[in-house]
């Protein structure tokens, strides 16, 4: 087996399943602060509720729907992290469970998910 095979086929899968639950985290921690975004996309989302709400004197409507932004951005981020986490920590759990141990037959009709 080759240098990239080797890395292709054993030590990148398992690296990946290691930092995959830190980077998803960095990944969601840098959208919920996206103040730090701010210098790169201009004005973020907070600086403009603040506007909003120095107008309109509504602050927990503005605040509201702002919480309501930050939660459609990353709640579909923390999905995606958990689901790549199930799809790569699949194989370990099927090595465990097979490990010298007889595989059983299920019963007619049974459904397993």
């Amino acid at each position: 087996m080759s240098y990239v095979q080797a890395m292709n086929l054993i030590i990148l899968p398992q690296a990946i399943k290691i930092v995959l639950p830190s980077i998803g985290n960095q990944f969601i921690n840098l959208v919920k602060n996206s103040s730090i975004l701010a210098v790169v996309a201009g004005m973020d989302l907070m600086y403009f509720a603040d506007l909003v709400n120095s107008d309109t004197f509504q602050p927990l409507s503005v605040y509201t729907i702002v919480a309501l932004f930050y939660l459609v951005m990353t709640l579909p981020l923390s999905f995606l992290v958990h689901y790549m986490e199930r799809r790569f920590g699949q194989s370990d759990a099927e090595a465990r469970n097979t490990k010298g141990k007889p595989k059983k037959n299920k019963p007619a009709g049974q459904v397993t998910m």
